[in-house]
């Protein structure tokens, strides 16, 4: 699988999942489908996923990121705002639904 292919597969089996997953049960549903623990860890960066762990020694989990940043004019302004723009619900992003 491509980098774009791989993308597209976590982002979908996380909005399946309703955005937050066990780590332990996405590597193993990757596996099924051919991804390495490599491939999963940069489409997790690229979608800007969060590792959560709840519990002490408990499994971590990974969620969609709950807010984005709107572009700046420039990485230190003050003018940098925050927008909420996830919903748990919303479809796959236009690029996975392009084949």
């Amino acid at each position: 699988m491509n980098r774009k292919d791989v993308v597209c597969w976590l982002e979908t089996y996380m909005r399946e999942a309703h955005g937050t997953a066990p780590f332990s049960e996405i590597a193993k549903a990757a596996a099924e489908h051919g991804i390495s623990k490599d491939q999963l860890k940069r489409a997790k960066k690229e979608l800007r996923l969060t590792s959560v762990n709840h519990e002490f020694q408990g499994a971590w989990y990974w969620q969609l990121p709950q807010e984005t940043h709107e572009p700046a004019r420039s990485q230190n302004t003050p003018e940098r705002k925050k927008r909420f723009v996830m919903d748990p619900a919303f479809a796959p992003s236009p690029n996975c639904l392009t084949r």
